[in-house]
């Protein structure tokens, strides 16, 4: 077998992650690695939640594997906390624990043994303690409408609770009619006028990260039930860094793209971008359907060249959705205004707008400095949009990242000083606070997007992944997770768990 680089002893390290720097990284030498016996090999293709579990399950097995991660700077994939940026943690991708029962989140029980036993104390901003913040509902605090002022907040609670209501009834109906009821659930709203209006944001680009005409009834009746949600101030990406130390140096080879998978009726082969090859029994795919959907990785078959048109077209038909932050430091005079209105931490605000440029605010996680708004759907998209495409293992143009980090941080800027009435942009000009930005899941080559979501029509495209492509390729992540975790770090670890169980019942099959 060829030389392939590999990660040497994990050392934790501040690195460069683009934009958004001080991501906690491995470094990556030089190195080789014995050949291990070909069918009882499994290959990962991807450091992210679902790939450090399926590495986790095989390593407690006692399994031969190798896990490849295409980034050069660090794993955890969508799971990424920035430790320096703003002086705390900041989740740069996944934030919440999402779980309707918080005993049945496979994270959130990691982050209380954590606590209970006081694990990473020297590491960690609080001390060991896994400080967490229940936030329970993510029900909107204040609704306003531009400069006009907002919703009352009375008439908020009771009105939109009656919309999302009906627009959950409607959803359900609708699904009880078969396959001819997995519509668009922008179809079954007829009044776009408030609280519909905000309903529509929640359910759509805030929560599914694609707007109602883009959401699958289907999917959107499957999703789990998001009655807690808990924030951790370690950081959720840090949740998954800390997991993986559980891999072996030797079995994680970072800054590696996976280029080729060839299978077999034996195996598959697997071929990198330095131009090595590794054989193995099964390869588990973690990458994003974005990644797949730009041929990131070529496929072949005997002489068939391709994934199987099943799966082709389940991939087509699971798109990317795009749920992007703007993280920025705020003034003093949002810290007024906000106690003026009687706003506290952890309070959730949006800036509903007829023209779907809606802006949704989470003030102060952690972080009285901080202020974090969200943008989703086809809004989202339209910023992450102006900065190129490029393939794996480069980077986009700095003049077109910096342009859109500036607008974007413009943008939060303003809908604040709408809000609010005070000059934030004066402020933190004066004060030298530039470092917000514009997360990179729309453009990275990595991602090419937050989550993916079915489009109307397609929702057993999820369960058509589930399935292994030539008895040998298994697909894992946020796609294909499971119980309506869709979309959900949890939910990506758990089916790469789920999934290495399934590759070694087949492997032992197969002996």
């Amino acid at each position: 077998m060829a030389t392939i680089r590999r990660a040497p002893a994990l050392t934790r390290r501040s690195v460069l992650g683009g934009i958004a720097s001080g991501a906690v990284g491995f470094a990556v030498g030089p190195g080789c690695c014995p050949k291990p016996r070909d069918r009882d090999n499994v290959v990962i293709v991807g450091a992210g939640a679902a790939g450090i579990g399926a590495a986790l399950t095989l390593q407690q097995a006692g399994r031969s594997y190798h896990l490849f991660e295409g980034s050069r700077d660090r794993i955890g994939g969508r799971a990424f906390t920035n430790m320096t940026t703003f002086g705390t943690p900041f989740d740069v991708g996944c934030a919440w624990m999402h779980a309707d029962e918080p005993d049945k989140n496979s994270m959130m029980q990691k982050v209380r043994e954590w606590k209970d036993q006081g694990k990473w104390k020297s590491e960690t901003f609080d001390r060991g303690m896994w400080e967490t913040h229940d936030c329970g509902r993510l029900d909107f605090n204040d609704v306003f409408y531009g400069s006009c002022g907002r919703v009352d907040r009375a008439k908020l609670q009771s009105e939109l609770s009656v919309a999302e209501h009906k627009l959950k009834e409607a959803i359900k109906q609708k699904v009880q009619q078969g396959e001819s009821g997995d519509v668009a659930v922008g179809r079954l709203v007829t009044d776009w006028r408030w609280p519909n209006d905000v309903a529509a944001t929640a359910m759509g680009p805030m929560d599914a990260a694609v707007d109602l005409y883009n959401l699958s009834t289907a999917d959107s009746y499957a999703t789990g039930d998001y009655k807690q949600n808990v924030l951790v101030k370690n950081g959720y990406g840090r949740v998954i860094q800390l997991l993986a130390r559980g891999v072996p140096s030797d079995r994680l080879f970072a800054g590696t793209c996976v280029t080729q998978i060839r299978s077999s009726a034996g195996g598959v082969t697997v071929t990198t971008d330095n131009g090595s090859e590794v054989e193995a029994g099964a390869v588990i795919i973690t990458v994003s359907t974005g990644v797949l959907a730009k041929n990131a990785i070529r496929f072949w078959d005997g002489g068939r060249d391709g994934l199987p048109d099943e799966h082709r077209q389940a991939i087509e038909n699971l798109p990317m959705g795009l749920l992007a932050k703007i993280p920025l430091p705020v003034p003093e005079c949002v810290h007024d205004a906000l106690l003026k209105a009687d706003i506290g931490d952890f309070a959730n605000l949006l800036t509903q707008r007829s023209d779907l440029q809606n802006v949704y605010f989470l003030v102060s996680s952690y972080n009285p400095n901080l202020i974090v708004g969200f943008v989703g759907g086809d809004f989202a998209w339209s910023l992450a949009r102006k900065v190129p495409a490029v393939p794996q293992g480069r980077q986009p143009p700095h003049e077109k990242v910096e342009k859109v980090r500036r607008e974007a941080l413009a943008l939060a800027k303003d809908r604040l000083a709408d809000l609010f009435g005070c000059d934030v942009k004066g402020q933190c000009d004066a004060a030298g606070a530039d470092n917000g930005f514009l997360t990179d899941w729309g453009w990275n080559p990595l991602t090419h997007g937050a989550y993916a979501a079915p489009t109307p029509g397609h929702f057993k495209a999820r369960e058509t992944l589930r399935e292994p492509a030539y008895k040998r390729i298994y697909f894992a992540g946020e796609a294909v997770a499971t119980d309506g975790w869709h979309g959900t770090c949890h939910g990506a670890y758990d089916s790469g768990c789920e999934v290495a169980n399934k590759v070694i019942a087949m492997l032992d099959k197969n002996v």
